[in-house]
């Protein structure tokens, strides 16, 4: 499995405070099915700001460390961009990662609203090329609250990522159930761990992916997996949006 959101880095953000505790959870991840890991440190949410090139450092300090103790678990360049009035000046600075250096950009809302300059910071990731994946949208009260937000959001060509523990219910059945509502949409795209710690944050990818194919069956679970893996290899990711957006373009021939 493929995890495109983990804060497993040390010393960097709320993710594992030392190089111990972050083998710790590197080595839970193997121990789990997960082979591939992008660090998604927080970067411009307040209280943390990790720009590219120390989330560069760190990874390949990681990466030399696992190499070394023969943990087989490969760790890529992210973060986890809060949605900040600076963004877009820290684009053009080039602090800010991509995932896995590819065209996919992993980012924070605010969790009680969307900022009304975020149709802004969308139309210039567009410019640039970059696709845009909200993290946990499950978190955002607006979101949540506003059927007319996601169909728009989806229509602009987001995609959405659930963290794993919202699918199994960790978070309280009323996020479980909008998560499920996500996937009866069309509109889920990724499940990730948002891993933080061993024990208070860790990983259920696969639990996560068990609840949803006993509930909607493996093919959507297949096209969760896969999609992952077109982030890392950097290849376009069809949703069920371009889909009929394609149909409809071909009937009006």
């Amino acid at each position: 499995m493929i995890d495109i959101h983990c804060h497993i880095l040390p010393g960097v953000d709320d993710g594992p405070p030392t190089l111990q505790q972050s083998i710790e959870l590197s080595e839970m991840a193997v121990s789990s099915g997960i082979s591939t890991i992008i660090a998604t440190p927080h970067h411009l949410n307040g209280r943390y700001t990790t720009p590219s090139e120390v989330v560069k450092k760190a990874v390949d300090q990681l990466n030399l460390e696992l190499s070394q103790r023969q943990i087989s678990l490969q760790i890529k360049y992210g973060q986890e961009v809060h949605v900040h009035p600076l963004i877009i000046h820290e684009l053009y600075q080039g602090k800010l990662c991509t995932l896995a250096n590819s065209r996919y950009m992993l980012l924070e809302l605010p969790f009680k609203r969307v900022p009304v300059y975020f149709n802004d910071v969308l139309h210039e990731l567009k410019i640039n090329h970059i696709t845009p994946i909200i993290a946990h949208p499950e978190r955002n009260a607006e979101i949540v609250h506003s059927p007319r937000l996601v169909d728009q959001l989806i229509k602009q060509g987001v995609l959405f990522q659930i963290t794993a523990h919202s699918i199994t219910g960790l978070f309280g059945r009323k996020v479980q159930k909008w998560c499920f509502h996500l996937c009866k949409k069309n509109y889920l795209h990724f499940i990730s761990s948002d891993a933080h710690h061993v024990i208070r944050r860790n990983f259920a990818l696969k639990e996560s992916y068990a609840t949803i194919g006993k509930i909607f069956g493996n093919a959507l679970v297949n096209d969760l997996k896969l999609n992952a893996q077109l982030v890392v290899e950097n290849l376009p990711i069809v949703t069920k949006e371009d889909e009929k957006v394609k149909r409809s373009s071909l009937l009006w021939r």
